[in-house]
């Protein structure tokens, strides 16, 4: 079977949980190569998006107190700017709300369904929020509905079929970037600290007429933060995505997509809410109603358990000029 090399566009979900938030993994936001000979008429994209999640999860081990209990709605907009093919530059701009919750009864039965593990979740009190975490030096609670600004990520891409160098990699994009902290500590929605990250986002790799593959690697420094637990100085993350457009959808120009989205823990704790591994898989699809015009949903589920949230419910629009 033939391997062809194709425009990739991942999903750009933010499933972190509230404390994983504060750190921020950036968001593949980047326009693929070639894309607009496919799906696009120009050089920019504006989009707009929302994840919302809802959470139960916590623990006590060696001295460290968590629960994580209530919603998340992360709402971001994203510009992106290609130069000359070669070089782009995007930016995200994010609020934070954190709020009670209001799809407990529907979570759990859902777990009950699939037979998924709950937490416990009947046993605790229904639709709050509570997010507590403590430890020797360290103490971050947040008990009232928030709204604020989260941190603001700033990345820069280079198309490496350009050969600048002479160095040739078709269709992949190696990228840097900082996140600025614009967020606030003190209602979650920002570390306060600025970080750095680097890596290379793959062209996508077509089986067929059907199916494509894409992939992403990366690699985040982030600074300490006075009052958060002790945070890794260096963290690995990446992603895998899956499109597959099915013959009977082509006409419509509706893809569908499945993505894993992975990180190395971003704490030094035993929990494993915070100092495990994160496994998350993305099910969902994309629209383009027309070249310029593109709708996104999707649906996030926790691979590894209580690394992130319980659900995340995903709904982006991006216009392309």
């Amino acid at each position: 079977m033939s391997v062809q090399c194709w425009a990739f566009e991942f999903l750009t979900a933010n499933g972190a949980h509230p404390l994983g938030g504060l750190v921020g993994i950036p968001q593949p936001h980047f326009l693929a190569a070639g894309r607009e000979t496919s799906t696009a008429s120009g050089l920019a994209s504006v989009s707009i998006q929302t994840d919302y999640s809802n959470i139960f999860a916590g623990g006590f081990r060696d001295g460290e107190f968590l629960l994580l209990d209530g919603e998340t709605a992360r709402h971001t907009v994203a510009l992106v700017y290609r130069y000359n093919h070669c070089f782009q530059i995007a930016a995200d701009f994010k609020q934070v709300n954190h709020r009670m919750g209001s799809l407990d009864n529907a979570i759990e039965k859902w777990h009950e369904f699939f037979q998924l593990p709950d937490a416990q979740r009947d046993q605790s009190e229904r639709d709050r929020l509570l997010f507590i975490y403590e430890s020797d030096g360290v103490s971050l609670t947040l008990d009232a509905p928030t709204r604020s600004l989260g941190d603001t990520t700033v990345q820069f891409a280079y198309h490496s079929d350009c050969g600048i160098g002479g160095t040739k990699l078709p269709g992949a994009l190696w990228f840097a970037g900082v996140n600025l902290p614009s967020g606030s500590l003190e209602e979650l929605s920002g570390s306060g600290e600025p970080a750095l990250f680097f890596g290379l986002q793959s062209h996508g790799f077509a089986w067929g007429p059907q199916f494509t593959l894409g992939s992403r690697l990366g690699v985040l420094v982030p600074q300490q933060a006075e009052g958060l637990p002790g945070v890794s100085s260096l963290l690995a993350f990446g992603n895998i995505g899956l499109h597959w457009h099915p013959q009977w959808l082509a006409q419509r120009d509706i893809r569908l997509a499945l993505q894993l989205d992975v990180h190395s823990p971003i704490y030094k704790s035993t929990l494993r809410e915070l100092g495990n591994y994160t496994v998350q898989l993305a099910m969902g699809g994309t629209w383009n109603p027309s070249p310029s015009h593109e709708f996104s949903a999707a649906f996030l589920e926790d691979v590894a358990i209580d690394t992130t949230p319980d659900l995340v419910l995903h709904l982006q629009y991006r216009f392309t000029f």
